[in-house]
């Protein structure tokens, strides 16, 4: 949080850390994200989170989302305390939900996220709706979109 205040040049205030991590237990998400999520499983692809957040966290905003029924998995950093990018997050996926490193396409819609799940050998998409420029790091997406319409062409 402290992070995303100071990139949108806000004042670190704690009422208004407070009030931001607030909102994030009743997150909304981007139009296209239900129709998205539910045509992924009619393909039968598993679908999973992981994140920095708490177990908590994301259960509150996967549900008031009505999000949270499309996910075979919701992982938290908790797990292991330690947060992305740090290559023992990523081995979660490994470990909690079975899948070997080639078998994931692990999808962010943070530069620093895709960095990290690339250079742990996952297939990546960033979702880039801001247009930012690429990270100059020698770990970049396989794909980039500008929202989660084109992750279904991936699949089909």
């Amino acid at each position: 949080m402290d992070f995303a205040l100071e990139e949108m040049a806000l004042e670190q205030d704690p009422k208004l850390r407070e009030t931001l991590l607030d909102l994030y237990w009743t997150s909304e998400v981007y139009p296209e994200v239900g129709q998205i999520l539910k045509e992924l499983n009619l393909l039968n692809i598993n679908l999973a989170i992981l994140s920095n957040g708490t177990l908590e966290m994301l259960l509150s905003a996967c549900s008031s989302t009505e999000i949270n029924k499309y996910f075979d998995f919701i992982v938290s950093v908790d797990e292991v305390g330690i947060f992305k990018p740090d290559k023992r997050v990523y081995e979660l996926v490994d470990s909690k939900m079975g899948y070997k490193t080639n078998e994931v396409l692990f999808v962010s819609s943070n530069a620093w996220d895709i960095v990290g799940a690339t250079k742990y050998g996952f297939s990546t998409v960033w979702v880039n709706r801001g247009k930012k420029p690429v990270e100059r790091l020698p770990w970049k997406a396989k794909y980039e979109f500008s929202n989660l319409t084109q992750l279904i062409d991936i699949f089909q």
